[in-house]
């Protein structure tokens, strides 16, 4: 069995890349999205968000970098995706790099309710960095600390001044004012984390988020840990996959900006997703951080199209 294509009602492109390390993802979701239009579904038409992906090399020196263009397209992203459709309608996001998720989820928060939603996040990283604890400043591995709304001051490696404060608190604020956090701890599973920091652990470990490691998946197979947590999402009413290709073994995705050892094979990773995109209280899914500018002879891209058979 393949996805079901007659899912899919639009696809929406959110293009901004900044908060990665390495540029590229831009043109690598614009890419993937309109493969896979044709692909899957030729009729529909793209939505793209626009963006502005142009930096200031002084913004570059914040503890998260560029925070206020990143916020700017982030609130585009948001409020595109708030038009783009009634909220029963299946989404099909393709993402730059991974920060985009906090306007899609977001918007698909406040949608639904935060209490009432549930997120899947495939992903070698827990992406629960905050600006006072991130070792790199790009704000790609901070997405789901801004939807939780925390700050891990309790692990912080750096201080950070009142207006980037200001800046955090408008990331985990974005959409309807005062409608945060955006996502509960207990309605948050991370499947294929492999590679985090050790305040990300002991964030993990404080706010109870179940996470599954690679060990657990070749233990008892991808369509176990999928049924599994699904069944821990139950109570929730709507659930919002976010697939990060770097969830993927290094070896089949060097297109990517933080390639992992010992990650999903690709059969793993096609069942994940077919069971994901076709799951009914699966509401929406979210492709991202293909990097088209260091992808090597098109592995990357072609691994990636292969999911969607």
């Amino acid at each position: 069995m393949s996805v079901n294509k007659n899912r899919i009602q639009n696809i929406t492109v959110c293009p901004s890349e900044i908060a990665a390390g390495k540029l590229g993802t831009a043109k690598g979701a614009l890419t993937l999205a309109e493969a896979l239009q044709k692909k899957l579904c030729p009729q529909i038409p793209l939505n793209y968000v626009p963006v502005n992906n142009v930096v200031r090399e002084e913004d570059n020196k914040m503890p998260a970098k560029y925070m206020e263009q990143v916020a700017h397209n982030l609130a585009s992203t948001y409020h595109s995706l708030k038009n783009s459709g009634s909220p029963h309608t299946f989404q099909f996001n393709v993402t730059a790099d991974h920060s985009n998720a906090i306007a899609t989820i977001s918007a698909f928060s406040d949608t639904h309710a935060p209490d009432q939603i549930g997120v899947i996040w495939v992903d070698a990283h827990a992406d629960l960095h905050s600006p006072y604890t991130t070792p790199s400043g790009n704000m790609h591995g901070m997405p789901l600390a801004a939807l939780l709304g925390v700050d891990n001051v309790d692990c912080a490696k750096r201080t950070i001044s009142p207006l980037e404060a200001d800046w955090w608190d408008r990331f985990k604020d974005i959409g309807l004012a005062g409608s945060f956090p955006k996502l509960l701890p207990r309605n948050l599973v991370i499947i294929g984390v492999r590679d985090t920091e050790s305040q990300e652990d002991k964030l993990m470990e404080k706010l109870g988020i179940r996470f599954v490691r690679p060990d657990y998946i070749n233990k008892v197979g991808i369509q176990q840990v999928i049924t599994e947590s699904m069944a821990y999402l139950e109570a929730c009413t709507a659930v919002y996959c976010s697939f990060d290709i770097d969830s993927i073994d290094a070896d089949k995705v060097p297109g990517t900006g933080t390639p992992v050892a010992n990650g999903l094979s690709l059969d793993q990773a096609k069942e994940a997703v077919r069971l994901l995109f076709n799951h009914p209280k699966i509401a929406c899914f979210g492709l991202t951080e293909y990097n088209a500018e260091i992808d090597i002879n098109r592995v990357t891209f072609e691994n990636v199209m292969s999911l969607f058979d």
